[in-house]
């Protein structure tokens, strides 16, 4: 039980009318809100650990002492000594519960029970913080604990100063989208896209200090952040290091006008005004001192190019929602705050503008844009791995300087599966998985959730829990290697943005994606919505991953374009499925690439690959888009690595690169000509982990991957067609059964028990061909 704060003495209702501070002693002699400085210092003074704070208002010190008060009785060293005086040595002869224990000793033994009880409560709160959060989609607030994290405006203000008030923004908020998609932005009345942030700060500039970071869009939207910072531990580099994080991921979401929400007044005042002359002095202030948080400040400089930003100051404590659920969330991320070991030039960035030449210089890798769960954006599903050196050891300054035996590049299927293959053979410490993300996502599901059939959730996992134990995970942003340094990175990149209009039309009705989390909840939306019309269903005129793509639910209206006059699929299945076609009179339209959308009058504009003068506008109702794809951008410049089209050059039997014989490749960025799936991942990593294994003893690859993949193409709510064919487009199925066929047995194959499978089987290197 928290104790009771004390009423304020008659005499001190004339002070509250002269704005006279509150001195809140929450941990003190007799906690409760104080009108002078004095009479505060009697009530800390010879107590242990004190806690107290100045503040403007009652109500803030009210909530101070609230929070802040302890639940177990604490020694009170100024009491104990009175009562040693008058009772003298006769105290030690009392007998309480049958032992011979003095009042002290009685108490201290309470509260080390009452303490060990609070720990244990607080152990429980952040085990079920770790297992209930899910990639930077944040989980539901922690309840107050009985340490809470101090907020404070600036570094320099002494514990005893407390929050400016300034005046809230006034402008009303246009919520896009209905109400409950946790998928949709807010924007203002001007266009700018809305979020809050804020950072908070435990002993804020002493010695081990904690601090978090809160980016907030919306309640339990996916792309909330609640991380601790990198760095020192400080107010002010939690406020930059939030603001910054929110503008790279407004950027990546595709927003060119950003509203910056913030109750601090100093993180303001530094990118609007402060900053500008900084940076023309060479990061130095007027009177010749270099700037404090220069680093962190340079890399929100870098942030905050080529946007439109608005900085918009909001009254901290003040009950505003966004504000509050900002510091929620701050608080959060305090609380999982650990001090970083540094080398002397290493600094945590959040843009790689600024990143990029300083680790290149350091390490000669190559490191892209650093996204907060983008997975709209760039998808790593496929890993890369290599014997590094001669010695057999990889070091980078990203890891401290500590070798490994193995690096994984990537913690999608195929990464997950080699390092923990390898990490049982080579021991624990020996290999090492470089991967960004906190949220591992099974994607063949999406078709699923697309069609309602399953939840988002159930598609997604911790990375921290797909992950072996005995690797380590290196939580960097990697995706491209230098040849020289025998690297290799792997993975695919979405590009929505190729598309004019998207990813902006997303945020209109009808408009849907089975490729990314953001937006493969709409789909089923989309489906309940449409009545009439036209259902557009579009491929683009690049590679893509099958998995997803084929499993779009059609209706009866439907209209599909594909560029491709020749099917991804063996010809077998391709017959089937034009007989599902016919049957549902959905229309065909070959060569013909989707090249903008229109949201505001509901039309997509399509243009002809024969002839590229002649495009084709057709009004929709519905518009499922598959981006095009790539391999991530940094490896499509690495002439070295790649081939014509941009991926990576491997030979499509041995897996190993035509040039580099150090670098082997698996997954959807190598240039293997079959269909991209996670089947296809399975079919490769037995043959890429028993050649690797043999580089790493010096023989060369012996090992051939025929070109088995596999793609469950979902034709209804409970019916499959299972393809499996090589890379010849020959059938080679798994069942003594005709494949080809429309089965219910096919279907609860894909939706109940590959899922099971992939989880248990594959990801922990188990599963290493899809037909066994």
């Amino acid at each position: 039980m928290k104790p009771e704060i004390e009423s304020l003495p008659p005499s001190s209702l004339v002070l509250l009318a002269r704005k006279c501070p509150f001195y809140a002693v929450a941990r003190g002699h007799k906690p409760g809100i104080y009108q002078t400085w004095a009479e505060c210092q009697e009530n800390i003074n010879g107590y242990t650990r004190p806690r107290y704070k100045k503040f403007a208002t009652e109500s803030e010190a009210k909530e101070f002492v609230q929070e802040n008060a302890l639940t177990c009785p604490v020694v009170d060293r100024r009491e104990a000594s009175k009562k040693d005086e008058d009772n003298g040595a006769a105290s030690a002869s009392r007998t309480y519960n049958g032992g011979n224990l003095s009042p002290t000793l009685l108490e201290m033994k309470a509260s080390m029970k009452c303490l060990q009880k609070d720990l244990s409560q607080l152990r429980t709160r952040f085990e079920l913080y770790i297992e209930d959060r899910v990639g930077t989609a944040c989980s539901k607030p922690l309840p107050p604990s009985s340490a809470p994290v101090q907020k404070r405006k600036h570094e320099s203000e002494s514990e005893e100063e407390g929050d400016e008030d300034q005046p809230s923004s006034s402008k009303k908020l246009n919520t896009e989208g209905k109400e409950g998609d946790k998928s949709k932005f807010k924007v203002d009345s001007d266009g700018f896209l809305i979020v809050y942030t804020d950072g908070a700060c435990w002993m804020n500039g002493k010695q081990g200090a904690k601090a978090g970071m809160g980016v907030f869009f919306g309640q339990e939207h996916p792309l909330n952040v609640a991380e601790p910072i990198k760095g020192r531990a400080t107010n002010n580099n939690a406020e930059i290091q939030a603001a910054t994080c929110a503008l790279e991921l407004a950027r990546s979401a595709g927003f060119s006008k950003v509203a910056v929400h913030t109750d601090s007044q100093f993180m303001i005042d530094c990118a609007s005004s402060w900053m500008k002359n900084w940076k023309k002095k060479g990061w130095v202030k007027s009177d010749g001192q270099p700037v404090k948080n220069k680093e962190e400040l340079m890399v929100l400089d870098s942030a905050m190019e080529d946007l439109a930003v608005k900085w918009v100051h909001v009254k901290g404590h003040a009950g505003h929602e966004g504000n509050e659920e900002a510091d929620k969330l701050a608080r959060q991320g305090a609380k999982q705050y650990k001090k970083q070991p540094l080398c002397s030039s290493s600094v945590y960035f959040y843009s790689w503008r600024t990143f990029q030449p300083r680790f290149q210089q350091m390490s000669g890798l190559c490191i892209d844009r650093p996204l907060k769960m983008m997975a709209h954006k760039r998808l790593l599903l496929a890993c890369g791995s290599r014997m590094v050196s001669q010695n057999g050891s990889f070091s980078t300054s990203a890891t401290a300087h500590k070798s490994y035996k193995l690096v994984v590049v990537g913690g999608g299927a195929g990464g997950c599966a080699t390092a923990a293959k390898f990490s049982s053979k080579l021991g624990a410490g020996s290999v090492a998985v470089i991967e960004p993300a906190d949220t591992h996502y099974y994607q063949p599901m999406w078709t699923l959730v697309g069609g309602g059939m399953k939840r988002l959730e159930e598609s997604g996992r911790p990375m921290s829990q797909v992950l072996p134990k005995k690797a380590d995970w290196i939580k960097q942003r990697v995706v491209t290697f230098d040849p020289s340094q025998e690297q290799v990175a792997l993975g695919i990149q979405l590009n929505y943005n190729q598309i004019k209009g998207l990813p902006d039309a997303f945020e209109t009705p009808g408009v849907c994606s089975n490729y990314s989390p953001l937006y493969v909840t709409k789909t089923l939306e989309s489906l309940k919505n449409f009545k009439e019309g036209n259902a557009l269903f579009s491929f683009p005129n690049t590679l893509i991953n099958i998995s997803v793509s084929m499993g779009s639910v059609t209706r009866p209206t439907s209209s599909t374009s594909h560029p491709c006059q020749s099917s991804l699929l063996s010809k077998k299945y391709a017959d089937a499925l034009w007989e599902v076609v016919k049957e549902r009179n959905i229309t065909i339209n070959l060569r013909h690439n989707l090249i903008e959308v229109k949201p505001d009058s509901q039309e997509a504009v399509f243009q002809n690959l024969e002839n590229p003068d002649d495009l084709k506008t057709v009004k929709y109702e519905m518009l499922h888009v598959a981006p095009p794809m790539s391999s991530p951008d940094p490896l499509c410049q690495c002439a070295a690595l790649t081939n014509e089209a941009g991926f990576l050059n491997v030979n499509k039997h041995t897996l190993q690169h035509v040039t580099f014989p150090n670098v082997f490749g698996i997954g959807d960025c190598t240039s293997v000509p079959i269909a991209k799936t996670a089947a296809a991942v399975a079919g490769q990593f037995g043959v890429m982990q028993r050649n690797l294994s043999l580089a790493m003893s010096g023989t060369s690859p012996k090992h051939q991957y025929d070109g088995y993949t596999s793609c469950p193409l979902v034709t209804g709510y409970s019916k499959c067609i299972l393809a499996e064919f090589d890379m010849d487009l020959n059938p080679l199925e798994t069942f003594p059964i005709n494949q080809a066929k429309e089965r219910r047995t096919m279907f609860h194959l894909k939706k109940d028990m590959m899922p099971t499978m992939y989880w248990n089987g594959m990801l922990k290197g188990y599963w290493e061909d899809q037909r066994t």
